[in-house]
């Protein structure tokens, strides 16, 4: 997305919430060079009932990309949506993933969770390796 098409949709958010209009949770972040990676923190407070303390940017772990130290964020305990952050173009694009489902995550906690202060949670192969591959079907076969 270009800084322009950035720009347009800040100005759209923007008249919505003067209008008095929906516009959903609104996430604030901050990304910065650490001095060996990009890093960046999301304050997630809009999530929470409004009030609370939670979700401050002040109290983010900071991510950087997901390839380089495998860590994740969660918009909200009353969600527990997880996500992850990857930075591209020297900082200026912030992406914030989220799975799109979760059927896989479900199969692999039965197949290879590995609790060994509760084996009772385990799964069917505790602690076994394996590797995830994506199938990509169109949504529309037009």
């Amino acid at each position: 997305m270009s800084k322009l098409q950035l720009y347009l949709w800040s100005c759209m958010l923007l008249l919505l919430s003067v209008l008095g209009l929906p516009t959903g949770p609104l996430l604030q972040c901050v990304v910065w060079h650490d001095g060996s990676h990009w890093r960046a923190a999301i304050d997630t407070s809009d999530m929470y009932d409004q009030g609370s303390d939670k979700g401050r940017l002040a109290d983010f772990k900071p991510l950087t990309n997901y390839k380089t130290e495998r860590q994740y964020g969660t918009f909200s305990a009353q969600d527990g949506c997880n996500f992850v952050c990857n930075i591209y173009e020297e900082g200026d694009v912030l992406s914030i993933v989220v799975d799109s489902g979760s059927h896989g995550t479900h199969v692999a906690g039965i197949t290879a969770a590995h609790q060994p202060d509760n084996p009772s949670l385990n799964g069917i192969a505790p602690g076994e390796p394996f590797s995830f591959v994506e199938n990509i079907m169109p949504s529309c076969l037009c």
